[in-house]
Formats: structure tokens, C-alpha cells, sequence
């Protein structure tokens, strides 16, 4: 890398160990939205990766553009941008202390970045693996999952803050069965152990399961319609172990809502449909920390649901990539770099 670049890289990453410093505002659970912004961000390219940490947010997209922005009173306030070269886009990041921030190629390459402040260098760089997403327990331990190579999964593990990765056994895959990257969000993590990961396009849209940091995985079949016109399961989310949501559908088919959203509360044993009062295809689902509140967003809409789902309720006719939220705020980020941000009020 370039010192040009690395100066780049060295100025946003210290603006955003500064936000860190900012104080943040009152902790209520709200369930109604105000927009308090609505712009762009990453050099105005379309982005799929965002995170809300503290008072900060990152987001990243397109041709290695990544933004940081600084909350203060539940405003967003306009930060800085800056690209990293050599990437093809931005699908998932990682905000994993007010020092360092990991962010996630999906392309041709296969390729995890880390900036510290200081260093800044390429942790994992395999060619011809298309990352999917990844998830961390903590700051040092985490996972990130990939589309198949022979018959199996890509999987890799950190327990150094992403310093260094090792490669593991992933499970075997289906005929055509592989992720998806829509959102960087087909993979999480709960408690101390446990991690789930979703797949599609093959006969049966599959969720895996590990309570042992990807050592040993079950397999779980779901309802979710998979297949044909790259159906399957785009993003999930669990706020804790047993309970959580899988979404989904089809972009090259994305009006079609019958069969997209569902949710469980038994480890994937037993599901409930969910997907009545969404549009269509979904890339994207987030949660508050207990699912008391959760959003679903893709290209017809935002919708949120104050009843894990039971029913949904539009927030946006536009047509959003990737959310992300607070117990305080949220984010959507979309085509072009476009971004809604929202204060969550009473």
C-alpha cells in the first residue's frame, strides 16, 4: 500500500478513534422513528456494509469507499471519507474497539482488511473465494464464512482481533447451495460460543448451527423458499440463542413474499411464518438487543415490527441495502451511498 494510502487510511481511523470520546445519548427503548438525516456517504457508492458502535458509525461499499460518521445528542453528524485500493466492495465491516476496524472484501478476491490507527494491512488475502460475512463474539474472537470450494464451506476463525486467521472445516454443501453477501448479515453470533450461518440457491435453503466457535456444525432445514431465481436465506439475526429470524427471497424476483421470512424460538427446530406484511425480498434484518424492535430492508422497503414480526409496519417506500441499529438509533444505507439515519423516540 501506497504512503499516500496509508496517510488516507491514517486520518479517518484517527477521526474515528475521536468519536469514541463523544458523549452519547439517554439509553430508551422507542418505537417510533424520527429522521433526523438524510444524505450520502462513501464517496457516493453504493453501500452494503454498515455498523453502529458507541457513537460511531462506519459504513463501506463500493470500490473500497468507507465512510465515518459521529453521533452526538441522537444527531448523525457528516464525517469523512476514504478509500481503501484494491477492493472490489465492501460487503461487511467490524467496529471492534475506538481503535480498530476490519473490513471484509467480496469479490474475486478474498480479502480482510485491518486498520489500527497504525498499521494498516491485509489479515487474510485468498484468491478465488467469495466472502459472504462475518461475526464476532467479543474483540478477538470471531468467524467469517464464505461461499463453497470442492464440496464445503468456507470457513475461517480469529481469536487476535483479526490479526491473524486460521482456516477450519466448514460443512459440506448441496448441489448449487451457496451464501449470500447482500448484506455482510448471514452470519451471527451469540453468547460466548454459539454462531449461525444461512444459505440458498440450493434444493433446501439451510441453516448451520455451532455452539463450539464453528468446531462441530449442525444443519437445519427451513422453510424459506430456496432455489430457482437465487432464492434463499440473504440475513439473519438471533438475540439469543434459541430465538431469532431468518429472511430473504429473491432480488431477480423480489416482489415474491410468501415464503421469506420466518422466525424460531427452539434453535431452528420449529418455525413461524412471518413473512405477511412484507413486499418482497429482503436483504437484510437487524434487531435490537432483546427483539423488541426489528427491521427488514431491501429494495421495496423498509418495514419494522414491534411483535418479533407478527406484523409489520412500512417506514420507508425506498428501497435500502443494509440497516443497522442502536438501542438509541438507526441506520440505512443503499444504492449510490444514500443513508437514512433515525433517532428511536417515545
Amino acid at each position: 500500500m501506497t504512503k499516500t494510502i496509508v496517510k488516507e487510511v491514517f486520518s479517518s481511523i484517527f477521526l474515528f478513534t475521536s468519536l469514541f470520546l463523544i458523549n452519547g445519548c439517554s439509553q430508551d427503548h422507542s418505537r417510533v422513528f424520527s429522521e433526523t438525516y438524510n444524505g450520502v456517504g462513501s464517496n457516493s457508492k453504493s453501500s452494503r456494509a454498515v455498523q453502529i458502535k458507541n457513537k460511531t458509525i462506519v459504513m463501506g461499499g463500493l470500490e473500497g469507499y468507507f465512510s465515518v460518521f459521529k453521533i452526538e445528542n441522537c444527531q448523525l453528524i457528516t464525517g469523512e471519507s476514504s478509500k481503501i485500493r484494491g477492493v472490489e466492495d465492501i460487503r461487511d465491516l467490524e467496529i471492534l474497539d475506538e481503535k480498530s476496524i476490519l473490513f471484509m472484501n467480496a469479490g474475486n478476491q478474498g480479502k480482510i482488511y485491518k486498520y489500527d490507527g497504525r498499521v494498516n494491512k491485509i489479515v487474510v488475502d485468498t484468491a478465488n473465494v467469495f466472502w459472504d460475512g462475518f461475526a464476532f463474539w467479543d474483540q478477538q474472537n470471531g468467524i467469517v464464512y464464505g461461499d463453497p470450494v470442492s464440496d464445503r464451506f468456507m470457513l475461517a476463525r480469529t481469536s487476535d482481533g483479526g490479526s491473524n486467521w486460521t482456516y477450519i472445516n466448514g460443512p459440506k454443501v448441496l448441489k448449487n447451495e451457496a451464501g449470500f453477501a447482500a448484506s455482510g448479515s448471514g452470519i451471527v453470533t451469540v453468547s460466548d460460543s454459539i454462531v449461525y450461518f444461512a444459505s440458498g440457491l440450493g434444493e433446501t435453503a439451510r441453516l448451520f448451527f455451532s455452539k463450539d466457535r464453528g468446531d462441530s456444525w449442525k444443519s437445519i432445514e427451513t422453510p424459506v423458499r430456496s432455489g430457482d431465481e437465487s432464492f434463499g436465506i440473504y440475513s439473519i439475526d438471533f438475540w439469543n440463542d434459541s430465538t431469532g429470524m431468518i429472511i430473504g427471497g429473491s432480488y431477480q424476483d423480489s416482489t415474491y413474499n410468501k415464503k421469506i421470512c420466518y422466525f424460531t424460538d427452539d434453535y431452528g427446530k420449529s418455525w413461524k411464518n412471518r413473512s405477511k406484511g412484507l413486499a418482497g425480498y429482503c436483504s437484510n434484518i437487524h434487531s435490537n438487543n432483546d427483539g423488541s424492535l426489528i427491521v427488514a430492508t431491501g429494495r421495496n422497503g423498509t418495514f419494522y415490527s414491534q411483535n418479533q414480526g407478527k406484523e409489520w409496519i412500512r417506514l420507508t417506500i425506498e428501497g435500502y441495502y443494509t440497516c443497522s441499529i442502536s438501542e438509541t438509533n438507526m441506520i440505512l444505507t443503499g444504492k449510490g451511498g444514500k443513508i437514512a439515519f433515525y433517532q428511536l423516540i417515545k
